[in-house]
């Protein structure tokens, strides 16, 4: 019964593990879409879309 358990657990988080990495490129993504350097959108692959997109916006207003 413990191995049967222990499986699901290792196949859980290689899903969650797997799961977080696309996510993270499709930040990156989006922030390079966006008009932020690779740099920028290494740092901004962590956080929340909403907040790159704000971000984007007053990217957008400096723009002359």
């Amino acid at each position: 019964m413990e191995s049967h358990d222990l499986s699901a657990l290792r196949l859980d988080a290689l899903r969650q593990e797997a799961a977080k990495k696309l996510r993270l490129r499709n930040r990156y993504r989006l922030a390079k879409d966006l008009g932020f350097s690779a740099a920028e959108a290494k740092i901004l692959q962590g956080r929340s879309e909403s907040h790159i997109r704000e971000l984007a916006e007053g990217l957008e207003k400096k723009a002359p």
